[in-house]
């Protein structure tokens, strides 16, 4: 029989004690190839926390391959860890906020993390981000525990805060203030909510309009504008060069306003003058507006009005007159104006105080209450009357002449009386006496004139007084020349005529004093046919026949 002696079994790995937190351990014997029991062991790992606080036997076996067996056994004690917690540290800061003082229980601990210094937590150094702070502790038993908590460090909101423009007008509409973040206060001279109001600031500056935001975790931040904000006087605007009123037909005027370089507008108004006829009856503003070199605009209103003109109407007067035609009354409207124009006497126009010619401008004129002149023209022509002639009626003829021809100026008219027919007179159809002829003419314009002549027809037989002149005439008849012997008493102022058969005058010979008188006329550039002579002395008349061959 073979008798083998047991092994000799050690067991490895495993210390006299853990702390109920500490990792597992790795146990080991040998000879190797046994088996580890004991509480919670696996395999050959013990866990601490599996065993669970208190003493325990840790055995390893190990057999020989004939059976023989030993083994090895190990207390171990597993202890209690410490329950470790801090307090002290808030869930957030602001990174401006002053440092936290930290306390950990137990006491006597350590604490580490960003922005620890001892126990304080200083917002600051930490820095803005998510910080993970730890205490830990270590027990008289030689264990230790931690604890973590976790803190926000949040940075200064980032306010971003203009105003925009840095000047304003006094007048300027209040200005809606904006900044970043919004959800802050807006505080100022003329601040009001998030209104900045130029008016309520008032003319000066500069201002400071100051934005204070506070984020939702608290953290503050202030803003201040630290650009000038200036409130600005509106200039002072005058008008001058424009009336308060006007008649509709005024000149128009030109318009000053001050400061120079502002511009005009309103009713009638054309590059700074003001025209009355073209703004029109009624009352009307005129604005002058300018703007100064800090965009500051003013304006100055002034109100005109411009009065209609007077409805004015003459009446009474027709456009063409004689002018020996009467005296015409006229009337304007509305009475109390004035009458002129040539031929007018108060309200009266004379044809014949205007005189031949126009058209002529009668014109009423009348000024209202409000001294506007309205006037109305009418126009009239004077014309003369025609003057009228009856050319080829001698003052005598004989009664056995034949007709006269007459030529009428102007032609057109009537003429009449006895021995008139047409144009012609006949001496012999009139008879011995004296005759009126009378010629009435009426022009285009109804003007008339007339004319009255006397004619005297004689018997022209002989010479009754025994001192009559004899006149001879020879050859006779003639072809040519003629030759006349007149011989009696010396007549001043005689007169001899030569007349055709019609009574047309061809010529006219004035005779001084005479005894004798003795002539040769050349009819030879006149027509064949009868011709008389008439002698008129003043006293009688001889007449001689002559014909021409």
């Amino acid at each position: 029989m073979d008798v083998q002696a047991y092994p000799v079994v050690s067991l490895n790995g495993l210390n006299a004690s853990y702390c109920l937190d500490d990792a597992p351990a790795t146990l080991s014997g040998t000879p190797s190839g046994g088996t580890f029991t004991g509480p919670l062991v696996s395999g050959n790992i013990f866990e601490p926390q599996n065993a669970g606080i208190g003493s325990h036997l840790v055995i390893y076996t190990y057999a020989t391959p004939v059976g023989c067996e030993s083994s090895d056994t190990a207390a171990v004690e597993v202890l209690q860890p410490p329950t470790v917690s801090f307090i002290g540290l808030n869930p957030d800061y602001c990174i401006n906020e002053p440092g936290s003082v930290l306390t950990g229980l137990p006491s006597g601990g350590s604490f580490s993390g960003p922005g620890v210094g001892g126990t304080t937590f200083v917002p600051f150094l930490a820095g803005a981000g998510t910080h993970t702070i730890t205490y830990t502790y270590t027990s008289p038993n030689g264990c230790d525990a931690s604890q973590n908590q976790i803190t926000v460090v949040n940075d200064q909101p980032v306010i971003s805060f203009n105003i925009n423009p840095s000047s304003f007008c006094v007048d300027a509409p209040p200005v809606i203030l904006t900044a970043t973040p919004s959800g802050g206060t807006f505080s100022g001279t003329g601040v009001a909510g998030n209104m900045f109001d130029p008016a309520a600031a008032g003319v000066g500056g500069p201002y400071t309009i100051q934005y204070t935001f506070t984020d939702t975790i608290g953290c503050r931040n202030t803003s201040t504008a630290s650009q000038s904000v200036n409130v600005t006087a509106l200039p002072t605007v005058t008008i001058s060069g424009l009336g308060t009123e006007y008649c509709l037909d005024a000149i128009p005027v030109a318009l000053t306003g001050l400061p120079l370089g502002g511009s005009f507008t309103g009713p009638g108004v054309a590059a700074g003058v003001f025209y009355p006829s073209l703004a029109g009856a009624g009352a009307h503003t005129i604005i002058y507006s300018y703007t100064d070199a800090n965009g500051c605009s003013s304006s100055q209103a002034a109100i005109t009005r411009v009065q209609q003109l007077p409805a004015v109407s003459l009446s009474g007067l027709e456009p063409v007159y004689c002018i020996v035609d009467a005296v015409v009354q006229l009337t304007g409207t509305p009475p109390g104006g004035v009458y002129s124009g040539p031929g007018m006497i108060a309200n009266a126009f004379d044809p014949s105080l205007a005189g031949e010619g126009g058209p002529y401008q009668i014109i009423y004129s009348y000024t209202d209450t409000n001294n506007c002149r309205g006037a109305d023209t009418l126009h009239v022509s004077v014309n003369e009357i025609p003057e009228v002639a009856i050319i080829g009626l001698d003052s005598v003829y004989c009664s056995w002449q034949g007709p006269v021809s007459l030529a009428l100026v102007p032609s057109g008219g009537q003429l009449a009386g006895t021995g008139v027919s047409n144009n012609t007179f006949n001496p012999s159809a009139a008879g011995p006496g004296t005759h009126i002829l009378f010629y009435v003419y009426s022009d285009a314009a109804g003007c008339s004139n007339s004319l009255q002549v006397s004619v005297k027809v004689e018997a022209c037989v002989g010479i009754d007084l025994p001192d009559s002149p004899e006149m001879k005439i020879y050859p006779n008849p003639t072809s040519g020349k003629i030759t006349i012997e007149i011989t009696g008493k010396t007549v001043a102022h005689s007169t001899l005529s030569l007349y055709t058969i019609q009574g047309q005058q061809l010529m006219q010979i004035r005779m001084q004093e005479w005894k004798q008188f003795k002539d040769v006329i050349d009819l030879s550039s006149y027509s064949k046919g009868i011709y008389y002579l008439r002698l008129e002395t003043g006293k009688e008349v001889v007449v001689k026949k002559t014909v021409v061959e």
